[in-house]
């Protein structure tokens, strides 16, 4: 019954996003509002398709009871999903105003019991996180270097799970590696797991840079991400 009871929670969920999104494209939303934000790269929204997240949460083994943290959760559908269907804690972080505002609304009308905060996740603090989710794609060296310190206040055990390549950093191990799918393409996901004391460099991650003393973190080029944000928002404005 309880299964039922939060399938028809987020069924209902998905039936509001769909109106909602006849009058605000999401693409569309977060374009102007990074213009208003003066960014170099104002196509930087993307969804994970709820499959895909699905395949990511199974990957970090997030449970019944433990807290999930979206770094970047856009309409927020991803949480809703992870707390009807999991049972998890759920926390969205995410600055776009709009987007929150209709999460909020969203949850609140579904009962899904998920918390939106308005806030860029440079602020946020995940050291209760046991499961944080960062799409991340966009980030450059420099703001992976501002994020590193939020991730490091990680408890221990928990995991992150990223886009693309991993960070390279000594307190998190590589757990798995798997191929997931997005709107624009096929890439690999990542998931870490926070420890304690100092692992061994490994391959697949990046060296300490000697220039600054901090670990590298370089992500894969997005153009092709940018790319399709800029055709999705032209098909859905026709």
């Amino acid at each position: 019954m309880v299964k039922i009871s939060s399938s028809l929670k987020f069924i209902c969920a998905e039936a509001l996003y769909f109106l909602v999104r006849f009058f605000d494209n999401p693409y569309r939303t977060c374009r102007k509002f990074m213009q208003r934000k003066k960014a170099a790269d104002i196509y930087i929204y993307g969804e994970t398709p709820i499959k895909t997240l699905q395949k990511l949460l199974v990957a970090a083994d997030l449970k019944i009871g433990e807290r999930y943290v979206e770094l970047g959760s856009g309409r927020g559908i991803g949480c809703l999903w992870a707390s009807s269907h999991i049972g998890c804690v759920a926390t969205g972080v995410e600055w776009v105003p709009r987007f929150v505002f209709f999460a909020k609304c969203i949850a609140w009308l579904t009962c899904i019991p998920v918390r939106f905060v308005k806030m860029s996740f440079f602020e946020f603090d995940c050291s209760d996180a046991d499961v944080v989710y960062l799409y991340g794609i966009h980030l450059t060296d420099l703001e992976w270097s501002a994020l590193l310190p939020k991730l490091e206040s990680m408890p221990p055990g928990s995991r992150l799970i990223i886009i693309s390549e991993p960070i390279a950093h000594p307190q998190f191990v590589p757990l798995a590696s798997i191929a997931v799918d997005f709107p624009w393409g096929r890439t690999e996901a990542f998931v870490l797991k926070k420890q304690v004391q100092l692992a061994q460099k490994n391959p697949i991650c990046h060296n300490l840079c000697e220039n600054t003393g901090h670990y590298e973190t370089k992500i894969r080029p997005s153009s092709h991400r940018t790319k399709m944000a800029k055709n999705l928002e032209t098909k859905e404005s026709i």
